[in-house]
């Protein structure tokens, strides 16, 4: 029994030392050992140490659980300061904007963990896809989303923008007529919308890759083309519905839709609808399309960075524009060849009118790139915009383009790329500006449009300007970022806008040009 002696087995050691022999142990030592045995010495109190202010520096020193607890308590209360703090901040700077902004005091309203959790997983499920832009997830709109007219006579940031006009009438955004796109199948957004060359229908593509018309007149539903009604073999059946993204009208009622499937499809829109021819390009997704008034090309470009010019009649091939292989493009940039295209996804492509050789493109890459179609080459190239939509237009030698950064939407000059000037853009709302989805010049290129999402509340807006000093002439908001932006000129009724987006809603307005002039 070496070491197992009375010490040994009373020896209870603590975080402080050894613990003070009692009475009862002292008198077993005593019987043990003889009672000669002097006292165990007693050791000094320990100094008390504030945890806030320590005497020594213990860093390796574990803390006891006393400190512990102290230290939770201090840091909770820390953290309940600052939040409170941060609350207060909070309160006062929206009492400041509404005090500003006269808006009418209303109780705040406290949900519930259940009630965030199910509006955190509504916002996911209304967030576009990340295939047409990857935008961010837009948030619930407003309690009561009201369709508005923009006066520039009522102050503030809209007198501003209309700082360059002497127009003595308010702007007008009238609405002619609006309809639902009823869902279908699972998504019944709208990405975007065409009103024909003859002015009589209205297209608009959604997410579940079909297309809508309605008769412009009264936005009484017309057709319904559907690919998977035509494809109805089992294949097509348990394809992924993916969304239709630009929209072209030809003569005679014939309409190009593209989808994010990579495909491009030519259907006839009469008495009854019929596709009649397409295409498809195996492993891209097609964001963007155009063809000239006059000619039969037809421009693609979308995913794999290339641009491709079919000849449309035939939906045959005939040349590409940049290259799809990243490895490819590595080695030219390297190579400092001048065909190298775009870096990233492609949202718009347009062609010049008043030059055939020329056609326009822009995307992700912050480049938007004008090609010379004779040789395949790049000819001119403007730095910084970046495309998210079917955000550029030409009129004449004229182009338009919308820039998601910066939230910016310029003219520029198509045989130089040099900028002509800024479209004086500033929100309806002190919550920031807007970032532009898509763009539009009139037929006549007297007016135009610009339209996409607030940059801080996720409220759509179009706005109508004159091509003659940019004079503001109109501004709508709408429950939902704007997608889809087309213009056209009524034969008796003046300048029609078609806009729709994330809220399912197409609306047909109407712009009053009495109140200045169009040059």
């Amino acid at each position: 029994m070496d070491g197992m002696t009375p010490e040994f087995l009373l020896d209870i050691s603590t975080d402080t030392g050894e613990r003070p022999l009692s009475e009862k142990a002292k008198a077993i030592m005593a019987k043990y050992s003889g009672g000669g045995a002097p006292p165990p010495p007693k050791k000094p109190p320990a100094e008390r140490v504030l945890l806030s202010s320590p005497a020594k520096a213990h860093i390796d020193a574990p803390l006891t659980i006393g400190e512990q607890r102290a230290k939770a308590i201090a840091v909770g209360r820390a953290i309940g300061r600052v939040s409170a703090a941060l609350t207060a901040a909070q309160a006062a700077a929206v009492a400041a904007r509404d005090r500003a902004t006269g808006a009418a005091a209303a109780p705040r309203k406290v949900r519930s963990v259940a009630s965030a959790r199910a509006a955190r997983e509504q916002m996911e499920k209304e967030a576009l896809p990340a295939a047409l832009g990857g935008l961010a997830v837009e948030e619930e709109p407003p309690d009561e989303p009201e369709l508005t007219t923009v006066d520039e006579e009522q102050g503030g940031d809209d007198a501003e923008a209309g700082a360059a006009s002497s127009s003595k009438g308010p702007p007008a955004l009238c609405e002619v007529w609006s309809a639902k796109c009823e869902e279908l199948y699972d998504d019944s957004r709208v990405f975007c919308v065409r009103l024909s060359q003859c002015g009589t229908l209205l297209a608009a593509g959604c997410g579940d890759g079909t297309v809508r018309t309605f008769h412009a007149g009264t936005g009484r539903p017309a057709h319904l083309l559907d690919n998977t009604a035509v494809d109805s073999d089992e294949a097509a059946d348990a394809k992924v519905r993916l969304p239709a993204t630009c929209l072209r009208w030809r003569a005679g009622r014939a309409l190009l839709v593209a989808n994010a499937a990579g495909t491009v499809e030519r259907w006839q829109a009469g008495a009854t609808p019929k596709r009649v021819a397409s295409l498809t390009e195996e492993g891209n997704q097609i964001y963007a399309i155009d063809c000239p008034l006059e000619g039969r090309q037809l421009a693609t470009a979308g995913k794999d960075t290339a641009v491709r010019i079919y000849d449309e009649s035939r939906m045959e091939l005939v040349t590409t524009l940049g290259h799809p292989d990243p490895d490819v493009r590595r080695y030219e940039s390297a190579s400092g060849a001048r065909n190298i295209g775009h870096s990233s996804r492609i949202f718009s492509v347009r062609f010049v009118e008043a030059d055939p050789n020329r056609l326009i493109s822009g995307g992700w890459d912050g480049n938007v790139r004008i090609w010379d179609l004779r040789s395949g080459n790049i000819a001119l190239t403007i730095s910084g915009p970046i495309v998210c939509g079917d955000a550029i237009d030409v009129n004449g030698n004229e182009m338009i383009i919308g820039s998601y950064r910066g939230q910016s939407t310029y003219l520029y000059d198509v045989r130089t790329s040099a900028p002509i000037e800024a479209v004086p853009w500033a929100a309806t709302r002190p919550s920031g500006g807007c970032k532009p989805y898509c763009t539009s010049f009139s037929p006549t290129g007297a007016l135009l449009a610009t339209a996409g999402v607030g940059a801080l509340d996720s409220v759509g807006e179009v706005r109508v300007f004159t091509r003659s000093g940019l004079r503001l002439l109109g501004a709508t908001r709408v429950p939902h970022g704007i997608c889809g932006l087309d213009m056209a000129d009524h034969p008796t009724s003046g300048t029609r806008i078609a806009v729709a987006g994330g809220d399912e809603i197409v609306r047909l307005l109407s712009v009053d040009t009495r109140g200045g002039d169009l040059g």
